[in-house]
């Protein structure tokens, strides 16, 4: 563990060590915001160590249309993260909460379901920005 970061522990860090890409999924509420930041911090932390950057993206997920607060948190992380946020967004979707209780991936679940759609789209960007 690296002293500087108390929040190392949150993260697998032979996965980082070796990954090209951190995809950080965070919820559309407040308190996640408030742990994607100490996600960051701990990405720049590791940075010095790794003496390279962790490219890394922000995806929203749990998006509710009707609620504005998903648009506030979308705004605030726009704001804070930049460019590395997502375009995609992944909307709450009951498929999304069925799925891992019968065991299954949204595709084999739900394949035409609006969490299908979105993490279709979430593909289809990562894959125009060159990150997969």
């Amino acid at each position: 563990m690296i002293d500087c970061c108390p929040y190392l522990g949150v993260l697998s860090l032979n996965a980082v060590f070796s990954a090209d890409l951190v995809l950080v999924p965070v919820s559309s509420d407040f308190m996640s915001l408030r742990g994607a930041s100490q996600i960051e911090r701990t990405l720049k932390a590791l940075e010095q160590v790794l003496k390279r950057r962790v490219e890394r993206r922000y995806l929203l997920t749990r998006f509710d249309r009707r609620r504005n607060m998903s648009f506030d948190i979308q705004k605030k992380m726009v704001e804070l993260f930049g460019d590395e946020v997502c375009d995609t967004v992944i909307s709450e979707n009951v498929a999304l909460a069925e799925a891992p209780a019968l065991n299954l991936d949204i595709f084999s679940h739900a394949p035409q379901s609006r969490g299908a759609e979105d993490y279709s789209a979430l593909r289809v960007e990562l894959q125009n920005k060159g990150l997969m």
